[in-house]
């Protein structure tokens, strides 16, 4: 039991010896900032400030950039509707009905309500009169003469005619004039209470369009139907005509139609 625990002990002792000879860790010198050490870094600084300065004005920039693409007017797409021109009444001064194109939302150049419009439409085929913006959203066009019976037309617009956040639904439109067209809206038959034997057919035309009273008499005949061929055959008789205007009424023109002779046969 002596013999180990002295040896125990030198090797504690050995041990002690060792760490205490050993040399201390060194220390590294204070660290020293020279002249040559600022000019080194001051381009790293430099640059440093020019990236913050350039991405700070990018940043901002694109900020205000966003803002005013927002507060931009949008464009809009507006629909377009071409009206024909009505009928024109049979007056002694007949006033020729216009064209309008309405607009789904304010399409004129604000500039340009209530004056005339020179170019950038057109009108196939060509007939006199002149366009106008009656306001923002219409454009009216006043014929200088009346309009051909049953004639189609087409209009087209220029885009330059309108402001760019404006956009339509279709740059062109056609319409047809009315045609003409002729109706018997009257027919009786009429016996003199007198004389039973004067018989009379009044029958009143209308008409859309202005006619040529003498033209229109020579082309109106009156038949009679259901009798036999022969002796008994139905005949056709040339009416006397005359004109009414007093039962004018817009575009329609009426007219009386009156047969007296050829009727006094009939029983």
């Amino acid at each position: 039991m002596r013999r180990c625990f002295s040896i125990g002990n030198c090797a504690a002792l050995l041990l002690c010896a060792a760490s205490a000879s050993a040399a201390p860790p060194a220390v590294p010198a204070a660290m020293e900032w020279t002249p040559a050490d600022n000019e080194r870094l001051q381009p790293h600084h430099a640059r440093s400030f020019l990236e913050m300065g350039a991405g700070l004005a990018l940043g901002t920039g694109g900020y205000y950039g966003y803002r005013w693409w927002e507060s931009r007017p949008k464009p809009v797409e507006f629909s377009v509707n071409v009206q024909a021109p009505g009928l024109t009444a049979i007056e002694e001064t007949p006033h020729f009905r216009p064209v309008r194109i309405r607009f789904g939302g304010s399409a004129a150049r604000l500039d340009q309500v209530g004056k005339r419009v020179t170019k950038g439409i057109t009108l196939s085929p060509a007939h006199p009169g002149d366009w106008h913006w009656a306001d923002d959203h219409t454009l009216v066009f006043e014929p200088t003469q009346d309009w051909p019976v049953g004639q189609a037309f087409k209009v087209e617009l220029d885009k330059e005619m309108f402001p760019e956040h404006v956009r339509l639904q279709a740059y062109e439109g056609t319409f047809t004039t009315h045609a003409f067209t002729a109706s018997i809206s009257e027919l009786q038959l009429y016996q003199d209470p007198r004389n039973p034997k004067i018989k009379r057919v009044e029958a009143t035309i209308t008409f859309s369009h202005p006619v040529d009273s003498a033209t229109f008499a020579r082309s109106v005949t009156l038949v009679t139907e259901g009798q036999k061929k022969g002796l008994f055959s139905s005949a056709s008789v040339t009416p006397s005509v005359t004109w009414s205007t007093s039962t004018c009424s817009g575009s329609n023109l009426s007219l009386r139609t009156s047969v007296t002779s050829a009727l006094e046969t009939w029983k």
